[in-house]
């Protein structure tokens, strides 16, 4: 739905976690308006666990979202 209103941002997520050693998580954001495609970020994400990084992707895809005008 929000892909039709040219007024809506969303974002696509994700945050993967290695199991086994001590990686670095890696985290993506893809941040949409309407068709087009504002911006994405691939980022590494330190150590954590994949619920943090879950976490960490989330907020970052918010606050990308916020510096592109969505205030709802």
């Amino acid at each position: 739905m929000a892909k039709h209103d040219a007024m809506s941002i969303y974002t696509a997520l994700d945050a993967s976690a290695p199991t086994k050693g001590a990686l670095q998580v890696s985290l993506v954001a893809l941040v949409f308006q309407g068709d087009a495609k504002i911006t994405h970020i691939v980022a590494a994400g330190g150590q954590a666990i994949a619920p943090n990084a879950e976490l960490m992707v989330l907020e970052m895809s918010i606050v990308i979202a916020l510096v592109a005008g969505c205030w709802r």
